[in-house]
């Protein structure tokens, strides 16, 4: 019966590799967004976190016009918006309720992100195929299921903690802000018959 469900076992996890293996480049293309939306009853809250951006990394602003800039200094108010765009660093202003979406990207943030889901997924996914495999028969090295479960949990924890930080930094944590009441007055300009 133990051999049975060990070759099965042998047949199932190259299936399951080529899967994986398909979904290793989304994880690049995706990576990981936090998406806030802005209302008037939670805009200070939100317009101070943006405010409190240290610089350095690259903010997209789309206003509802669907223009976009990217700028690395941006000050929000509840009336009006500044920021530098262009290689000359250009400061326009423009009306807040202008602003449909502005997004970030944290390279930091997704490393950690990364490791953190890339280790609890390699740790779970190790620990239930060292405990599928059962126990050794009695020999020179053996080892019972449940060591062999911690034993592969923590070593394709480790791996795939490795993948997912290199995928976090590379593909970033995505913020967006997004205006909800400008969104919807958009919308509904769109929606308007002429």
């Amino acid at each position: 019966m133990k051999i049975a469900f060990n070759r099965k076992l042998s047949i199932i996890i190259p299936k399951f590799l080529k899967r994986l293996l398909l979904i290793i480049p989304l994880c690049f293309a995706l990576g990981c967004t936090h998406t806030r939306e802005i209302t008037k009853g939670n805009q200070a809250e939100y317009f101070q976190e943006i405010n409190n951006y240290d610089g350095g990394r690259t903010m997209t602003v789309n206003l509802t016009d669907n223009t976009e800039f990217n700028t690395n200094f941006l000050t929000v108010a509840g009336d009006s918006t500044f920021f530098m765009y262009g290689k000359t660093n250009n400061i326009k202003a423009v009306k807040t309720s202008e602003i449909r979406e502005i997004s970030q990207n944290y390279t930091g943030n997704g490393f950690l992100e990364g490791l953190a889901c890339g280790a609890l997924g390699g740790f779970t996914f190790g620990f239930f195929i060292g405990l599928a495999s059962g126990d050794d028969t009695k020999g020179f090295i053996s080892f019972s299921a449940e060591t062999k479960a911690f034993i592969s949990g923590i070593g394709l924890g480790l791996l795939s903690g490795t993948v997912g930080s290199v995928i976090g930094l590379t593909a970033g944590s995505n913020y967006k802000y997004m205006f909800r009441d400008n969104i919807d007055l958009y919308q509904s300009r769109l929606l308007k018959p002429e």
